[in-house]
């Protein structure tokens, strides 16, 4: 039997690396989204049988409902991303971050679907000084509307948790390499970007630490919480990632930048500051990335070679300018459920 398995915002960064694996995997996979990138990224899986894709916003939540009915598991990973891109308008956010995720879950309860996998971030942890790693219960340090409403979303999903609904929330590291709808505004591909360019890398602060992951490895853990028992993912969270990638952001560029200059400013910019314990989802799920910061950035260099439509207009490649240019715009918020 072949499962469905249903992705909010499966048309973005993560979402379509996560359709191929799952393609692959012979799940038949829909996927719902406002292709506010553009649809290129999912061209290659619109002849393929098992993909269904609807293009739709996630408030329009009756359609949305209806259409992930009976679904294996649904994979949250709508709504605005990344704290900068959250802080351009803050009730489209509000709207679209929080509002329509718990709107969906409590709709989902009613229509089968048994497992519920939120899309969460190590961002919820804020500025931890000191080289104390950061656990799955430490206490949480927002500070972006951002990695609030995560907080408020994950204590939403776990209350709802139930003999027929199981949630899980997985708190991503920052993550990096290549996909079919890349980002060029996240730390090391940035910096890879500069590399390839051979632009001056400059560095604000330095001493931060941020836990990283490649995409491909994000994939393969949701896959684990898709595939694994309920009595080993039911209302957990987990940290992905894996100890070996927490470094500083000086350090990342010193690892990425060969071939260009590296500045080192003292001004700190962002102020998040993370030093992460990945050991639980590696006890539980097994779950061991493949991807260094070395080996993915050499990959994603070898794709800005070979793919043309990478080397041009950078800056379409950044949530922050897209959410700037197109979607600044007030969500009309349908707050009416059947």
């Amino acid at each position: 039997m072949r499962h469905k398995i249903s992705l909010l915002g499966g048309a973005g960064y993560i979402g379509t690396v996560l359709t191929d694996i799952l393609l692959k995997k012979n799940y038949e996979v829909v996927c719902i989204d406002s292709l506010k990138f553009g649809k290129n990224a999912i061209s290659k899986f619109l002849k393929n049988k098992k993909y269904k894709f609807f293009k739709l916003d996630t408030y329009n939540f009756n359609k949305v409902i209806k259409l992930i009915k009976n679904s294996k598991a649904v994979v949250d990973l709508s709504g605005i991303v990344g704290d900068p891109a959250c802080s351009i308008n803050e009730k489209n956010t509000y709207l679209s971050n929080y509002l329509n995720t718990i709107k969906i879950i409590d709709n989902l309860k009613k229509k089968d679907v048994e497992r519920y996998i939120y899309i969460s971030s190590c961002s919820v942890y804020g500025s931890s000084k000191g080289k104390k790693l950061i656990k799955e219960n430490s206490k949480v340090k927002p500070i972006s509307l951002y990695a609030d409403l995560k907080i408020k979303c994950e204590k939403y999903i776990l209350k709802k948790s139930s003999n027929k609904f199981t949630p899980v929330i997985l708190r991503l590291a920052t993550v990096f390499g290549y996909s079919p709808r890349q980002r060029f505004d996240l730390v090391i591909n940035l910096f890879t970007l500069f590399e390839y360019l051979k632009r001056k890398i400059q560095v604000f602060g330095g001493d931060q630490y941020r836990p990283n992951v490649h995409v491909y490895d994000v994939g393969v853990a949701i896959v684990k919480c898709i595939e694994s028992e309920n009595s080993l993912i039911k209302k957990q969270i987990f940290n992905v990632g894996s100890n070996k990638l927490n470094h500083k952001i000086k350090d990342l560029a010193k690892l990425i930048g060969k071939k260009t200059k590296i500045e080192i400013k003292k001004t700190l910019t962002d102020e998040r500051d993370y030093h992460i314990d990945f050991t639980k989802i590696k006890k539980k799920l097994k779950f061991k990335p493949i991807f260094t910061v070395q080996s993915g950035s050499k990959h994603l260099i070898n794709k800005i070679k070979r793919e043309k439509s990478l080397r041009k207009n950078f800056k379409r490649y950044s949530n922050l300018k897209v959410e700037s240019k197109k979607y600044a715009k007030q969500i009309k918020y349908n707050s009416k459920i059947k």
